[in-house]
């Protein structure tokens, strides 16, 4: 059988093993309608760098993903070039089970085919299990920080081996800022370190060909790890760039030259509107740490690897939606008298509530009576909490749109909005009209069992204004728009204290009777 088709049915037999759905998962919206993507391992991210914000609670995808390379005179054994051929499948499984946490396992099966050198070599490595624990939250507009803990432990590619001690561990901080929505980009910043343990997969590593340790990845130094990568998103693919570099170090470690350092491009795509399922392509450079003849072997004990000139990625995911939960909310229409009942509307992780704050514009004090109304929206009439100015929707697609927001008093401001699962809280400033119409306070002042009393003061403290009443025990005041107290009391008989609101144009009822 030829070189050629020892490859494609190396490559043929990895990809049938692989017909079950994968995924490496999907990624929750953007500044715009757009969404973002996720890393091979299931995280969110792109090829090797991670975000640091979180996938939605309850988010559960599986997957796989394919990266291969083929360079001539790659290694060098017993004086002669040796050509060199890789096929990795990553199959991996990512859940969110809570707000602030993210997980990944994945399954590494690497083959790995050397032709040219003293002796044609094929190493397949069945095993190299993988879990990746992330945390993230938002400090700031458009700005996450978070931390990763991720696990490998390799197995000795050929021997069919594993061992406790040559865990790989990396422990990184994460970084992820937006653009603003009318440009979609989004940035990510990795730095970490990585313990490496990969040469105790044997006893003597020495023993081993320069075909065998390329395999298996085998050093002696642990590295410093710093990624970065930027992502355009669009409707339907979301291209990006990044650059990862992992300088050893420790004694005698090799230069930043000589340690790994790829260009990767990529783009990921999704074939429908919900983004179940999700493609990804990439090309992915070596930079520096490209091996040349002779990689491995710096002393007579001291190894670190190289990587390849180049590498193809490509995969294949589909994310799961947190399971539905039917949720009932109750909308005041600013109109009705009493509040309506929406009907049930199902959690879905293509929705996501919209939150903000109502405040006036030359106070900052939350404007209590404002009313939100959402275009496009039934029953959407939010009213905001008395004492804080904030309002929530019910879950609404993702996406813009666009706000009304009115209160007695002020004009009305209509405003652009993007509703996002992780989206901040707006503040909403509404300015006070130059002219408004006045309100009317309006009651009669009675004894108990309905006697009138003409002898009843009605006292607005906060306008230190009094107002008597007439023969029958009526009163009328036109007052502006506001929340005022109000103290009614007559001659031997018990003041009463009350708290009424007059809105523009409207007329407040309030009927009092006082005891003794």
């Amino acid at each position: 059988m030829g070189i050629a088709t020892r490859r494609l049915a190396l490559a043929c037999s990895i990809a049938l093993a692989s017909l079950a759905p994968g995924s490496t998962g999907w990624a929750q919206p953007a500044p715009s309608v757009q969404l973002g993507a996720t890393e091979p391992m299931g995280l969110r991210g792109l090829l090797r760098v991670v975000a640091a914000d979180l996938q939605p609670p309850g988010f559960f995808a599986v997957g796989s993903t394919y990266e291969f390379f083929s360079a001539p005179d790659l290694l060098a054994s017993d004086g002669l070039k040796a050509d060199h051929a890789r096929m990795s499948a990553t199959y991996s499984v990512a859940w969110a089970p809570w707000r602030l946490l993210e997980a990944a396992l994945a399954l590494h099966v690497i083959s790995n085919e050397t032709t040219g050198a003293a002796r044609d070599e094929l190493q397949v490595a069945v095993g190299d299990p993988e879990l990746a624990l992330k945390t993230g939250f938002a400090v700031g507009r458009g700005l996450h920080v978070g931390g990763l803990l991720d696990l490998r432990l390799p197995s000795a590619v050929g021997f069919f081996k594993l061992s406790g001690s040559a865990l790989n561990v990396l422990v990184a901080a994460l970084a992820t800022w937006e653009a603003p929505r009318a440009l979609p980009l989004r940035a990510h910043l990795n730095l970490g370190f990585q313990f490496d343990g990969s040469e105790n997969l044997v006893d003597d590593p020495a023993a081993l060909s320069p075909a065998q340790r390329f395999s298996a990845q085998i050093s002696s130094f642990h590295r410093v790890v710093a990624r970065v990568g930027v992502e355009y998103l669009t409707r339907w693919v979301g291209p990006f760039v990044e650059l990862n570099l992992q300088p050893f170090v420790g004694a005698g470690a090799p230069s930043l030259g000589d340690s790994p350092g790829r260009l990767a491009l990529g783009v990921h795509g999704w074939l429908g509107p919900r983004r179940g399922l999700q493609l990804l392509a990439a090309v992915e450079l070596g930079l520096t740490g490209v091996g040349d003849g002779a990689p491995s072997t710096l002393a007579a004990d001291r190894y670190a690897f190289v990587i390849p000139p180049w590498a193809l990625t490509l995969g294949l995911s589909y994310r799961f939606d947190p399971l539905p939960a039917a949720v009932v909310h109750t909308v005041h229409r600013a109109t009705a008298a009493a509040p309506r009942v929406a009907e049930p509307v199902p959690f879905e992780s293509d929705r996501a509530a919209l939150s903000g704050t109502v405040v006036a514009g030359d106070s900052e004090e939350p404007v209590w009576d404002a009313r939100v109304s959402i275009e496009g929206q039934e029953a959407s009439a939010l009213a905001v909490a008395p004492k804080t100015g904030a309002f929530r929707s019910y879950p609404l697609p993702l996406g813009p749109t666009k706000l009304t927001i009115s209160a007695p008093g002020f004009e009305e401001l209509r405003a652009d909005a993007n509703v996002r699962a992780d989206g901040p809280v707006l503040r909403y400033r509404l300015q006070r009209k130059l002219t408004t119409s006045s309100g009317t306070l309006r009651g009669i002042v009675s004894a108990r069992g309905g006697a009138a009393l003409a002898s009843a003061t009605v006292l607005l403290p906060d306008l230190d204004r009094t107002l008597g009443v007439d023969a029958n025990g009526n009163f009328s005041l036109e007052l502006k728009p506001g929340e005022y107290n109000v103290v009614i009391s007559a001659p031997r008989y018990r003041p009463q204290r009350k708290k009424v609101r007059v809105f523009e144009g409207s007329t407040v009822i309030l009927n009092v009777e006082l005891y003794r």
